[in-house]
């Protein structure tokens, strides 16, 4: 992964990522849905799209988990995500999957299909990064974070506008 034009394509990715954010982000709030009686309380009255935001970071972070499964292919001394995938056990991934459901409860069950494409990027990603390096490494769990955080803000957009 050494190379000279590291430093161009991370500013380029980077670029991209917070301008595909800020464009979704910026998207969000034009579908919360019209209150008939709104209150004084923001937090009410944008109830929907805070728990969007807590989805989002949540399913994120937990894609992020999944690829622990694979192997670790990085320099082991210098890794910072290396000494705590070598603990995760089954149930500790049980229990983070459980934890990043939360926020499910207080949405419509239409907003569950946010998952699906969060899941299938997760997967393609893990297969890319397996073809590629033979597992992943702690740069692949930033880009597999960074993707399905995008891909799932585009998901709640397309639900929002379209399912529910």
């Amino acid at each position: 992964m050494n190379e000279s034009r590291r430093s161009t394509f991370g500013v380029c990715g980077l670029i991209l990522i917070l301008f595909a954010k800020f464009l979704l982000l910026k998207e969000l709030p034009q579908f919360t849905p019209e209150l008939e009686h709104p209150t004084s309380n923001v937090f009410y009255n944008y109830r929907f799209l805070f728990h969007s935001y807590c989805i989002t970071e949540s399913e994120s972070v937990d894609a992020a988990v999944i690829d622990p499964l694979l192997n670790y292919v990085g320099m082991e001394g210098e890794a910072k995500s290396s000494p705590v995938v070598n603990h995760v056990s089954n149930a500790g991934l049980f229990v983070g999957a459980i934890f990043s459901l939360f926020p499910f409860i207080f949405l419509s069950w239409h907003f569950l299909l946010i998952l699906l494409p969060c899941l299938y990027a997760t997967w393609e990603m893990s297969k890319y990064f397996t073809k590629l390096i033979g597992g992943y490494t702690d740069d692949c769990l930033g880009a597999v974070q960074q993707v399905t955080e995008i891909i799932c803000y585009l998901s709640a957009v397309i639900v929002w506008r379209y399912i529910s």
